[in-house]
Order: structure tokens, then sequence, then C-alpha cells
């Protein structure tokens, strides 16, 4: 009996320490578009549905950084990026249309357009002493020649599992689930 609740007590030990954390991606593929046509990219202002006031440029920054380290492709600097936005669009949700007219004026050939959903840390978890970081990412990759959408992905994220809380602090916690959720986003998206 008494090794019996030790197997028991070290199953439920286990599944605590690695079955927590989960990355939930949703992806339309592509058409048959020609992601080898596409050299330069552009990642507009994102949307932010979330009460974290500068979630959307800290996910924007971060996907700048995952194409910038994946080295296939040029990137379009954020600040040129933000100067050729049209004062009307700044702060909303950006199109394909405006997208497109976006990509032609930063001579871009695809431009990542989308929303910033989550990005908070989660409250009144069970297993955790504190609370558990979430970052929710959509993002479509429009086609500047066509303006047709030519790839669509969700990404969302949460903590890294319950071993990470009880061997460090949590405070840099969600910046790391944001950048693992934004190289995920990119990788699916550009492959």
């Amino acid at each position: 009996m008494r090794t019996r609740n030790k197997k028991l007590s070290f199953l439920t030990l286990m599944v605590f320490f690695l079955g927590c954390g989960y990355s939930l991606r949703q992806t339309l593929p592509p058409p048959e578009a020609d992601l080898a046509q596409i050299k330069t990219v552009a990642v507009a202002p994102f949307s932010n549905l979330t009460p974290t006031k500068d979630a959307h440029k800290v996910i924007v920054e971060l996907l700048e950084q995952s194409l910038v380290g994946g080295g296939k492709y040029a990137v379009v600097a954020n600040d040129s990026v933000l100067k050729a936005v049209p004062k009307a669009v700044q702060g909303s949700v950006i199109d394909r249309t405006q997208a497109q007219k976006l990509g032609q004026a930063l001579k871009a050939d695809a431009v990542i357009i989308g929303t910033v959903s989550e990005y908070w840390y989660q409250e009144d978890q069970k297993y955790y002493p504190d609370r558990e970081p979430a970052v929710g990412i959509t993002a479509r990759l429009v086609d500047v020649k066509s303006g047709a959408v030519i790839g669509a992905i969700s990404v969302s994220k949460t903590g890294g599992g319950a071993f990470q809380y009880l061997f460090s602090d949590n405070a840099g916690q969600l910046h790391k689930v944001a950048k693992k959720a934004s190289e995920e986003l990119i990788n699916s998206l550009l492959p």
C-alpha cells in the first residue's frame, strides 16, 4: 500500500511539473501562393484588444526580432512603418487593402497585420503560487502585389509550466511567453 501511494504521489508530481502550460495553434494554410517571391516584409501596427496599454507594441517588436533573427527576409524598420501609416488608420484595425497600400509605400513584398487578444497574467490559477502569463496573437500575411491574404494564424500560449514558477521569479515570464508565441507565429506564417 505504501509503495502504491509513493508511485501515485510521484505520478501526480510529474504531471504537475511537466503538464502545465500549453500552446494552441490554428493555421489556415496559404493558398497556392509563392512565398519564395517574398523578400521584404513589413509588420504593420497591431490592434490591441487587451487591457495592457502597450501590448501591441511589444508584440510587433518581437515579431520583427523573430523575422530578423531568421535571416530569410529584409524587414522594414518599425519607425518607417509608423511614418507611412496614415493618421486616419492609426490606432484602428488595419485591413488587407490598407496593408497593401502600406506595403506599396514601403516597397515591401508582404505585410503582416493582426491583433493582440491576450497579454496578461491570468489570475485564480489553482496550481501556481503566482499568476500564469498568457499571450494571444492573430495575424494575417498580405501579399502586396495582389492584396490577397496568403496566410493566417492564431497563436495562444500560456506559461511554461510549474517547474519555471518554482525556480524563477514571475516578473519576466510574460515577456518570455510573448517571445515564444511571436517566434512560433513567424515560423508558421513564413516557414
